[in-house]
């Protein structure tokens, strides 16, 4: 748990979204439209957007999409996988003030020292 209190919400742990509701100070566990099913993934969220992107991930076999939730209406889209870097999780994920994605390292990930970006 985040260090909240879920109080009487139900909790699905197959689901990948979670919300804090800061007047309540609960947590709750929505549905969400069209879910992946990718794991140990890491995610970024676009503030200006509402939109969180969420890469790879570890599945069978690894995974190389990226994942996409809109924040105000809980649906997941599936975004280009066009010159996407190779499937890996536990990497570092940052945005920048651009929009573009800085992914570095991981397991599965082919080099080290090569900086991936998505846009």
């Amino acid at each position: 748990m985040f260090g909240g209190d879920f109080g009487t919400a139900t909790v699905d742990p197959t689901r990948l979204v979670y919300t804090y509701e800061i007047k309540s100070q609960l947590w709750s566990n929505p549905p969400t439209i069209n879910q992946p099913k990718n794991k140990h993934s890491r995610s970024v969220c676009d503030m200006k957007t509402g939109k969180m992107y969420m890469f790879s991930g570890y599945a069978e076999p690894m995974l190389n999409n990226m994942d996409i939730l809109n924040t105000w209406t809980l649906e997941w889209t599936i975004g280009s996988s066009v010159n996407a870097p190779g499937g890996r999780f536990d990497y570092t994920a940052t945005l920048l003030s651009s929009g573009i994605i800085v992914y570095i390292g991981g397991v599965g990930s082919e080099d080290m020292s090569k900086v991936n970006w998505y846009n």
